[in-house]
């Protein structure tokens, strides 16, 4: 991860990364068959962190306004990917194009399940809408992620989602 800080994925080699650890290049390779598996590796441990902080942030909103939750759930996808929002970028392009790109489908399987569970994000929704909520949410973040979108303009983009998921959860009102 701090070398992604310094290098993009091409300039980034074993040997650096085996350096970097202070150890050498074969133990590296008794653990990693290449860089591929290594940025495989930090992307599902990235992945894995994001779906434990948006089920986290479902499991305190019970008690809350549909949009006060949906607020909550939008916030902790983007603060995730704060801080070092660069290696962020970087690791989610991977995952995503990389060793068939389909790293997001248990955390779009976990949160589609927990949308549609009632009481969570607002009325309980059936499995298509939880469905097409959750890939739209996560191709606006990805989006965000991937194309650096200013920082200073988050609360607009959340605003945004916000605004898009009551509209359709409302659908039946």
């Amino acid at each position: 991860m701090r070398l992604l800080d310094e290098v993009e994925i091409p300039e980034l080699t074993t040997n650096a990364i085996a350096a970097k650890a202070g150890i050498s290049i074969g133990t590296l390779y008794q653990y990693f068959d290449d860089k591929g598996a290594i940025l495989d590796a930090l992307s599902n441990r990235e992945l894995k962190m994001l779906g434990a902080k948006v089920i986290a942030a479902m499991d305190q909103v019970v008690r809350r306004s549909p949009q006060e939750r949906l607020r909550l759930l939008v916030g902790a996808v983007f603060e995730t990917y704060g801080g070092r929002r660069r290696v962020h970028r970087l690791l989610l392009e991977h995952a995503l194009t990389h060793r068939r790109g389909t790293r997001l489908n248990p955390l779009y399987a976990a949160l589609t399940e927990e949308l549609a569970r009632e009481g969570r994000a607002g009325p309980r929704l059936t499995s298509a809408e939880a469905f097409v909520l959750t890939q739209a949410i996560g191709g606006v973040l990805r989006a965000v992620v991937a194309s650096g979108y200013p920082a200073a303009r988050r609360q607009e983009i959340e605003d945004a989602l916000v605004r898009l998921v009551m509209g359709f959860v409302r659908r039946g009102d």
